[in-house]
């Protein structure tokens, strides 16, 4: 029972409010998991694991950086970033560890995930509707006039308990496609994961974040074609109408925004506006700052810890706080979990797999899905969970050998 708890507890370490100081709770609780992960990893073959090394070799890229150069901690505290990067890898290092006595890691991984967005989902509209309910958000998010959540509700953009769009797109992202593989295995019922949905699209569609609206829904239709949940007519039976009854409904509901997104379509083209003007542009930051290190010769360990925000894409913030280094091993891992998916894809754990690396690629254009506070936590979960299971369908069973040779 305790093994089939680990996953709701990693997940719910990840949703807790801020502790004084600034001090999330998935940041205690990850280094201190470590420690009895450091002793369960012994049971483990590291053969699967081996995406680690990249990972490990990108840490230490940044860190030399960080000891090299001037600029190091200009935007922001060099210790603070070495925190949100190295923390996903350790969780990623130590999850498939804590994962290994938990039978069906996948599944009940799955259901921590849907289960815990469905209820913060719920938190999120009854701020909506309540005041008071809204007062206790200051326990999640900075609400001060000039934080992120602030100015994303002033244009219509409600996160909830997460402090970015972003960081509430990636979490019911990953929510969506575990509920996909709730609904094919969980023995619940079904009106039950209908609920869920309806909440899980509310919590990512009132972020309106494209990481949800876009990669996160494709993604999920994606393994729920794969996996057997639902037909491909049906999908584009269900979409059609969608892409046609929505887009009215959200321009009267957003003509701001909207008009904003038409603004970057016609400067720069679908991928801007998609991007919210990270590429498509000659001139968008995300451009400059990848060009700005080859133009000095910064490209090879880039410029340390802590030297600029923000850096609104996943590989841009290894490739310009580590060089070539840092992204390389970040793009390698990324590759070696995708690869290891797809060698297992007659798996339904390796199709989610697949489909959760392939979310983190999309997801890393417009944000550094990677390191998003809080919300990356269930993804790695969901990572690990999907190795450990490919992992124990590769073990064979082991046969009792006879003490003496049968005689004939």
């Amino acid at each position: 029972m305790t093994a089939i708890i680990i996953p709701l507890l990693i997940t719910l370490s990840a949703l807790m409010p801020y502790l004084p100081g600034g001090v999330r709770v998935d940041q205690l609780a990850v280094p201190i998991l470590t420690i009895p992960a450091l002793f369960m990893a012994r049971r483990q073959h590291a053969g699967p694991f081996i995406w680690g090394i990249p990972l490990i070799v990108s840490l230490i890229a940044l860190a030399v950086s960080s000891r090299l150069s001037w600029q190091t901690g200009l935007a922001t505290s060099g210790l603070f970033s070495m925190i949100r990067v190295t923390l996903p890898v350790v969780a990623l290092l130590s999850f498939p560890a804590l994962l290994s006595r938990t039978p069906n890691a996948t599944l009940y991984s799955a259901l921590s995930a849907a289960g815990c967005a469905g209820v913060a989902s719920l938190a999120a509209l009854g701020a909506l509707a309540s005041p008071r309910i809204l007062t206790v958000m200051t326990l999640w998010v900075r609400t001060e006039d000039d934080s992120v959540w602030t100015q994303a509700q002033e244009i219509g953009r409600f996160s909830g308990i997460f402090n970015q769009p972003l960081e509430a797109g990636v979490f019911y992202s990953v929510a969506l496609m575990a509920l996909v593989f709730c609904w094919k295995y969980a023995r619940v019922n079904k009106l039950l994961l209908v609920g869920l949905l309806v909440l899980i699209m509310a919590g990512g569609g009132l972020s309106l974040s494209k990481n949800f609206i876009v990669v996160g829904i494709v993604c999920s239709a994606a393994l729920a074609i794969w996996i057997g949940v639902i037909p491909f007519w049906l999908v584009l039976a269900i979409a059609l109408p969608t892409m046609l009854i929505v887009p009215p409904l959200f321009v009267r509901y957003n003509p701001d925004y909207v008009d904003s997104l038409v603004a970057l379509y016609y400067t720069g083209g679908l991928f801007s506006a998609l991007t919210a003007g990270r590429f498509g542009q000659a001139d968008s930051q995300v451009s400059i700052l990848f060009q700005s290190l080859f133009e000095v010769g910064d490209w090879p360990l880039g410029r340390g810890l802590g030297s600029h925000l923000p850096l609104d894409n996943g590989f841009l913030e290894f490739f310009y706080q580590g060089g070539i280094v840092a992204l390389g091993g970040f793009v390698i891992a990324l590759l070696a979990l995708l690869i290891h998916g797809w060698r297992h894809r007659a798996m339904d754990q390796g199709r989610f797999l697949v489909m959760l690396i392939l979310f983190t690629i999309g997801a890393s254009l417009g944000g550094p899905a990677f390191t998003a506070n809080r919300a990356n936590i269930v993804l790695l979960l969901l990572i690990a969970a999907t190795i450990v299971d490919i992992q124990r369908r590769q073990r064979p069973l082991a046969l009792p050998v006879p003490r003496h040779a049968p005689s004939y």
